[in-house]
């Protein structure tokens, strides 16, 4: 279930969170289990986009990068 909390983090906790995730997804794909999901929300320009891929860069890790304004909201057509 997606909850929708939202936090602030400096750069040393997003590290370790980023750390975190990717290391208990390799143990959910390892069993067949849906992996987990980060969702960076904020105001266009306000460097979301770099600091994820700076900081997935230095750690290592694999990043998959999804545009959520891609993608339609299909609840917002009235029947």
């Amino acid at each position: 279930m997606a909850t929708n909390n939202k936090i602030s983090m400096n750069s040393e906790e997003l590290k370790g969170l980023l750390t975190y995730i990717y290391n208990n997804n390799k143990i959910l794909l390892d069993k067949g289990l849906a992996v987990q999901t980060v969702n960076v929300e904020g105001e266009a320009g306000g460097g979301k986009t770099s600091t994820i891929l700076q900081l997935a860069n230095e750690l290592g890790l694999e990043l998959v990068r999804r545009n959520l304004a891609e993608y339609e909201d299909v609840s917002d057509y009235k029947k």
